[in-house]
């Protein structure tokens, strides 16, 4: 048995130390001198400026009409028929976008809940039916 020390692990390799890159040419000129002149602040006024208001809204005179579709959809329901659920929705959507110019929204929302209600009924009567013809 030897007594000897062991020895110490190389160093590991260094590398050489890297050059800085200089900086590009563009980086070291002033910016060039705008082509235009330059912006003017624009300064709002104290009181705000009221715009009359648009056409869309209905005059005083004149009344807003009822959606044609509405009213199909519920004689749609009166007839026991799930496409009421269809059309009432389609109509309901059409009186919200008209921004008062129709009405007719709960008659379609009357109609949206007649025809769930038929198609509800409707898918109920045929699994009776169904589970009565042993099918």
């Amino acid at each position: 048995m030897s007594d000897a020390t062991p020895e110490p692990e190389p160093a590991p390799p260094t590398w050489p130390a890297q050059p800085q890159p200089a900086a590009p040419a563009w980086a070291a000129a002033p910016p060039p001198a705008p082509d235009f002149a330059p912006a003017v602040a624009v300064v709002a006024p104290a009181e705000p400026v009221l715009e009359p208001a648009p056409e869309t809204a209905p005059s005083s005179t004149e009344h807003p009409r009822l959606n044609t579709l509405a009213v199909a959809a519920l004689i749609l329901a009166v007839l026991l028929s799930p496409l009421a659920a269809l059309f009432g929705h389609i109509a309901a959507a059409q009186v919200a976008r008209s921004r008062g110019r129709e009405r007719g929204a709960v008659i379609a929302w009357i109609a949206v809940g007649l025809g769930y209600l038929w198609l509800v009924a409707g898918a109920v009567l045929g699994y009776v039916v169904w589970q009565l013809l042993g099918l």
